[in-house]
């Protein structure tokens, strides 16, 4: 009778360790088969009776029986479970991150869209605003300043009050036109009027994929920056602008002559009066431009133009008014010249570009004139007071480089010799 009430517990306890093994594998995802042990046999293994199936991650139960100091035999139950394969859990994690990167992806690209029609917004309203701006007087507020972001200077008032010469675009359809060489920020073509080359001018767009919309504030201050200048033989001189084709373009008066970066490549200085007028008229046209406030900021063989040996300045793209400059222009112009060699070095640590940046800019084109062929031979004193003036006077540091203000007369005293 006690033998049977035992297996009738047992039985009981039996169905409690099954219900035990349900609840753990639902919570843990694995399957459990709990069995007890045989009373009757104390040696039996359990592990021995533990169903095992293909799907289904087996539970061993064992069942030890000890005795110490005569006690009781206890019991102990072992589960071992076995857990999923690092494999496949790595896999899951990998498919996860993927749906991750998926919705990650698909919300930047709606955001891509988004920003560029905001851009597209932006763009269309500064044009809108630079079209209103040019023909407008503005004598109270100062520039945009965004307008010139290409530029070494934030946009000046009292240019915008100079009123610009709009030409009309009828006055240009179906004339004979050539293209002329064309610099690293614009395109020049050369307009013949009644098939006379003296009534001939020159027509200057800017390149769109350096400039985008700041195209029409560059020419309009170019133009309005000319006009404030005024005439003189080494400056080139502006018409006016003109829309040719729905796009906004310079006029100024043709210069017959060559760009003094190709003479140098083709052709000689054939005499000692050609090389002093040569250097001697840059340096005038400095002083001119000095006079009015005016810093050319890109003064380069491509930027000037002998007509009849005798040099005229243009390429005035970057020019601007020394009350009018950025305070801080590296960045801007590391990322628009490939050429940087006639820029000061002081520009490069944060200092503005000022008179004194044009004196430098001069001294390496004198110095490249130096170099140049020549039909002629020169004196060994002259031409080592030349470049002694070139590099150590204009290409020294800031506080020992020659003076703006007195640049022409050294010019004029160094030939003198």
């Amino acid at each position: 009778e006690k033998i049977g009430s035992m297996v009738e517990e047992l039985k009981s306890i039996d169905e409690i360790f099954k219900q035990i093994g349900e609840q753990l594998s639902s919570r843990f995802g694995v399957t459990l088969n709990l069995k007890i042990p045989d009373l009757q046999n104390d040696t039996q293994e359990p592990t021995s009776d533990v169903e095992r199936s293909e799907n289904d991650i087996s539970d061993k139960v064992e069942y030890d029986q000890q005795q110490e100091n005569e006690k009781p035999r206890s019991k102990r139950f072992k589960w071992n479970v076995e857990e999923v394969p690092i494999e496949e859990q790595q896999k899951k994690k990998i498919e996860r991150l993927q749906q991750v990167n998926r919705e990650q992806t698909h919300t930047i690209n709606v955001l891509r869209e988004k920003n560029a029609s905001l851009c597209l917004t932006s763009a269309s309203y500064t044009h809108q605003k630079m079209v209103d701006q040019l023909g407008q007087t503005r004598s109270a507020s100062l520039v945009d300043a965004s307008l010139f972001s290409n530029s070494f200077h934030t946009g000046d008032s009292v240019l915008q009050k100079q009123e610009p010469v709009f030409l009309g675009e009828n006055e240009f359809k179906g004339l004979r036109t050539t293209n002329l060489p064309s610099g690293s920020f614009s395109d020049v073509k050369r307009y013949f009027f009644s098939g006379d080359d003296d009534e001939t001018v020159a027509v200057k767009c800017m390149r769109t994929d350096i400039f985008g919309y700041q195209v029409l504030a560059v020419l309009s201050h170019e133009h309005r920056l000319l006009a404030f200048a005024g005439r003189h033989k080494n400056i080139v001189r502006t018409m006016g602008l003109v829309r040719i084709g729905g796009a906004l373009s310079h006029v100024m008066y043709y210069q017959d002559g060559t760009r003094l970066d190709l003479m140098i490549q083709k052709s000689t200085l054939r005499t000692f009066f050609i090389f002093k007028e040569l250097i001697e008229g840059i340096a005038c046209g400095l002083n001119f431009l000095f006079s009015k406030g005016i810093i050319h900021n890109n003064l380069v063989p491509e930027n000037i133009i002998l007509k009849d040996w005798e040099p005229v300045i243009v390429g005035f793209s970057f020019a601007c008014r020394s009350e009018s400059v950025k305070p801080k222009v590296s960045k801007f112009l590391m990322s628009k010249f490939p050429e940087q060699k006639h820029f000061a070095p002081e520009i490069f640590t944060g200092s503005p570009v000022s008179f004194s940046t044009d004196v430098y800019a001069f001294g390496v084109l004198v110095e490249r004139i130096l170099r140049a062929t020549r039909d002629f031979k020169l004196d060994d004193i002259l031409k080592s007071r030349i470049d002694c003036f070139a590099t150590v006077g204009c290409q020294t540091i800031f506080d020992h480089r020659e003076r703006a203000d007195t640049l022409l007369e050294r010019v004029r005293a160094m030939f003198a010799y």
